[in-house]
């Protein structure tokens, strides 16, 4: 986990909202395909912690053609 120097804060708020991105292909008749979730290695970003478009973007700060959820 890439914390930049945060301390781990092991408490989520019920509404926290937490965001993945998945790729196009994972998107499937208007839904996130079951088979897109990746456990229990899956990748979030906490919404204490960012937001909803910075899941969207690679390493060099670039779209990379992914989509984006959010999850309670």
């Amino acid at each position: 986990m890439n914390r930049n120097g945060r301390p781990v804060i092991p408490h989520f708020a019920p509404d926290e909202l937490l965001f993945l991105r998945y790729g196009v292909d994972d998107f499937v008749n208007g839904q996130l395909a079951v088979a897109a979730m990746h456990f229990p290695k899956q990748s979030v970003n906490r919404g204490r912690f960012s937001e909803p478009e910075d899941v969207l973007y690679d390493n060099d700060g670039k779209y990379d053609g992914w989509a984006q959820s959010s999850s309670r």
